[in-house]
């Protein structure tokens, strides 16, 4: 099994980063956005959403199999960096990579799919 080796200090970060273009859910007290991962490390994480939420925030942050209970530390007009309360292991950093790599290939199949089914007079469902 591979392993991901985490350094003592990645520049001003402690684990590196795994960037992903997956989509996401933030639930809050206030609400629940839609939002799309764009980097996720074991402490923490990076979202775009619409807008961004206080800094100070704590959210569920929902992706792929997984809820993870965070905090906003930052954020810009685009989104929000999260820092998790307890750190993500190692084996679903993989997984999550594997998922990502393959997610164009599963979206692009599911609106053919989609697409299919409206030409055949379904609805068109996505």
């Amino acid at each position: 099994m591979a392993r991901i080796v985490i350094a003592d200090k990645v520049g001003r970060r402690s684990a590196p980063r795994l960037r992903l273009s997956i989509p996401a859910k933030l639930i809050s007290l206030f609400a629940s956005d839609s939002c799309t991962l764009t980097n996720l490390s074991r402490g923490g994480a990076r979202v775009v959403l619409d807008d961004p939420l206080p800094v100070g925030d704590e959210v569920f942050l929902r992706f792929h199999q997984t809820e993870q209970f965070a905090w906003g530390i930052h954020s810009d007009a685009s989104g929000n960096g999260l820092e998790f309360e307890s750190p993500l292991d190692d084996e679903l950093i993989l997984a999550m990579r594997k998922y990502d790599e393959g997610f164009e290939t599963i979206e692009r199949f599911s609106w053919r799919e989609a697409v299919k089914d409206w030409v055949n007079g379904g609805g068109l469902k996505y």
